[in-house]
């Protein structure tokens, strides 16, 4: 379940949700739709086409993340585009930002800045790639301990212990492109996107068998 949730982004037939019924959501655009391509069969994912327009992104308020104390950051993601995307991020200037990315070789990228200090997480082996056929799960952490974690449909990919900490609470969340320098957009879909504040849910090796198993609910 989504239970301890401080966000959860579902689509129903009608209408794009925060089932914790904690903050709005602002849709940039009407473009921004429920859709039936999706992970679990009778459910809807949303979809999401930034690449088209620039203005379909769902901001979420300041108070969503405070990235200095653990987290974690998921959901189910299925991407279309066949060169770097951008999936969320959140930013309060050049020097202090977190983003999720693919890049141009099809790897995850999670990158972390805080004042001087930027550090990332991607495969080193160039094993775990995302092709534009399947849903992933995908999931930040950050532990207790200023470790962070990037996981792909359970397997961690790397992690880092961060040399600063960077306070996210003042910062709107963006989700449908990373930023900055050069901003990057996203087309495809994502299902049960999820935020837990103060809990660090995936940070061992091997996580496959505590990824959701069927539609959060909460």
């Amino acid at each position: 379940s989504s239970t301890g949730a401080s966000l959860h982004i579902k689509c129903t037939d009608a209408s794009i949700i925060d089932k914790s019924q904690r903050y709005n959501i602002d849709l940039g655009s009407t473009s921004i739709v429920g859709h039936s391509e999706t992970k679990w069969s009778g459910e809807n994912s949303i979809s999401i086409n930034s690449n088209s327009n620039n203005a379909n992104l769902i901001t979420l308020p300041a108070g969503v993340l405070d990235a200095s104390n653990p987290f974690t950051i998921e959901m189910w993601l299925k991407t279309l585009s066949g060169s770097t995307s951008g999936f969320w991020s959140i930013y309060t200037d050049a020097t202090n930002l977190m983003r999720l990315r693919m890049r141009s070789d099809d790897r995850l990228e999670f990158y972390h800045r805080s004042g001087s200090y930027e550090q990332e997480i991607l495969d080193a082996t160039n094993t775990y790639l995302l092709n534009n056929t399947d849903f992933y799960h995908v999931a930040v952490t950050r532990d207790a301990n200023s470790v962070f974690y990037l996981h792909q449909n359970g397997i961690k990919l790397g992690n880092f212990t961060a040399s600063a900490n960077y306070n996210s609470s003042a910062a709107p969340f963006i989700i449908g492109k990373s930023q900055p320098a050069t901003e990057r957009y996203m087309q495809g879909y994502i299902q049960d996107f999820r935020i837990t504040q103060g809990l660090a849910r995936y940070t061992a090796a091997d996580e496959t068998s505590n990824i959701p198993t069927a539609p959060l609910e909460g």
